[in-house]
């Protein structure tokens, strides 16, 4: 009796684990397409009208004594 009661209590205590690992899974797979989405539509209200980036890189001259 306490044999089989044990058996069942870490067949629910397996499963529950596996679902708890599944659900942080799925919840870091969502998080990361939301930040994609998220970088996607910043980057492209960045841009002006042309489509460039208006980032600005400055040039250093290293060739300079």
């Amino acid at each position: 009796m306490i044999k089989g009661l044990f058996g069942i209590l870490c067949r629910l205590f397996a499963a529950a684990v596996i679902f708890i690992a599944g659900t942080f899974i799925v919840l870091a797979a969502v998080g990361m397409l939301v930040v994609w989405c998220v970088k996607n539509v910043i980057g492209k209200m960045r841009r002006n009208e042309s489509g460039e980036n208006r980032r600005v890189y400055e040039v250093i001259d290293v060739t300079e004594g």
